[in-house]
């Protein structure tokens, strides 16, 4: 159980985020007598860090003056840093991917799951509890001081954990949807690396463990392996966790291994029926179940231009025809195609035609006269 003595900080610049988060602290035994505070913004938090030291920060990822990520790498390599749970309304995979490398003891998605905020808070205790002994050094007293694993090691039980994840990413690997795909890979991963059957193992058992999820992943995400780090040299569980995301974040589709060509042909008939919606690298990928950067490099190898480029070239040809055969404002025009605003299309009309929408609307009615 965690001290009750723990000190606990919630960064949030959303006062009712800030008041759910210690509401579901306060009512929790494990928590309940834990000295919270709560701050709006990453740069009062900086300071209330190194004055407090708390335990355990809270923190969002974008916030005024300085987002949570800054915040975590202003903490990066301090021995006495707290330990991070991140939380964003955002699942963007680069976010996930960052905030673990820094070391976060997991990354949770508003709105939070009461479920899924517990494991967080038990999993950074536990990580708090490692720190603090690790901390005082090596001698006799520290190292009989240091908590004992949850359980004994068991064999059986790691190698069950280890197939539950690998039939688990294998599972999610079939999904379309890759925002979800990052966030519940990341969490299989994690459960893993942090749960009690690997903790209680000894290095060599952890370091094999790692290298059979490492082959596996690669295997599931149809990739060769290269050389992998050992998990004992990764700084923590988090950056192994965030290694394996990167590989899976990075895999090419099975539609897209099978028939690049025909697959990229079938985004372009996409956009081309569609691109007065707002749409995205990201949105789209996610509709063919690609990973965003690996459709933007295919998409210009197989059709010749970059997605947005290719988006824009394709609204403003519509943008012309109206132009030419309606009376319509430009204003009107723009918000038709699918420009996010008049001032933007016309920037990017003058940009591509060398000339606004209202001088080619003039210069096509005297083409005709």
């Amino acid at each position: 159980m965690p001290d009750s003595g723990m000190r606990i900080l919630i960064v949030d610049d959303e006062p009712l985020v800030r008041s759910d988060l210690r509401y579901l602290l306060e009512h929790h035994g494990e928590w309940a007598g834990c000295m919270l505070d709560e701050l709006e913004d990453g740069l009062a938090a900086q300071g209330r860090i190194r004055a407090l030291w708390p335990d355990i920060v809270i923190t969002d990822i974008r916030m005024p003056n300085m987002d949570g990520l800054m915040l975590m790498q202003q903490f990066r390599d301090d021995p006495g840093a707290p330990v991070f749970i991140v939380i964003s309304g955002y699942s963007d995979f680069s976010y996930a991917t960052q905030a673990l490398r820094c070391g976060a003891a997991d990354y949770l998605l508003k709105p939070i799951d009461e479920d899924q905020f517990y494991l967080a808070m038990r999993r950074a205790s536990e990580m708090m509890a490692r720190r603090r002994v690790y901390r005082e050094g090596d001698s006799d007293t520290a190292r009989a001081e240091r908590p004992k694993p949850a359980v004994a090691w068991d064999e059986e039980a790691l190698a069950h954990a280890e197939a539950r994840c690998r039939d688990t990413i294998a599972q999610l690997l079939r999904a379309a949807n890759y925002s979800a795909l990052s966030k519940d890979a990341g969490r299989a991963i994690g459960h893993l690396l942090h749960g009690p059957e690997m903790a209680a193992a000894d290095i060599a058992v952890r370091e094999a463990t790692w290298a059979r999820l490492c082959q596996a992943v690669y295997a599931q995400c149809g990739r060769d392996q290269g050389p992998q780090p050992l998990l004992s040299d990764l700084p923590d569980a988090s950056a192994a966790c965030a290694h394996l995301l990167e590989v899976i974040a990075t895999r090419p589709s099975d539609r897209a291994l099978s028939d690049p060509r025909s697959t990229m042909w079938a985004v372009r008939q996409y956009l081309d029926a569609n691109y007065m919606k707002p749409l995205t690298l990201t949105g789209v990928a996610d509709r063919y179940g690609l990973n965003p950067n690996y459709m933007s490099t295919l998409f210009r190898e197989v059709t010749g231009a970059g997605f947005v480029e290719y988006l824009t070239q394709t609204r403003l040809e519509q943008a012309k025809l109206l132009l030419m055969e309606s009376m319509m404002s430009a204003s009107r025009i723009a918000e038709l195609v699918g420009f996010s605003s008049q001032p933007y299309f016309q920037r990017v009309f003058k940009d591509k035609l060398g000339m606004t929408p209202q001088q080619f609307r003039r210069a096509a009615q005297a083409g005709r006269a």
